[in-house]
């Protein structure tokens, strides 16, 4: 099984995905929230994890 990287990047609306999933908080219906703060944490989550050599995995709902 191939395994693809998940590309995610700051966006507000639908139009800002480019096929990426966005980061934030859902607090308005079709928008996501506080997306460049989000961010900032899930990178330094992500980072923190991998020099952990923990595995990383990704759920999406």
């Amino acid at each position: 099984m191939k395994i693809s990287p998940i590309k995610a990047h700051a966006g507000n609306y639908p139009e800002d995905t480019q096929g990426c999933t966005l980061v934030g908080w859902n607090r308005k219906r079709g928008m996501v929230v506080n997306s460049r703060s989000a961010l900032q944490q899930l990178m330094l989550r992500l980072t923190a994890a991998q020099e952990r050599d923990e595995a990383l995995w990704t759920t999406i709902e």
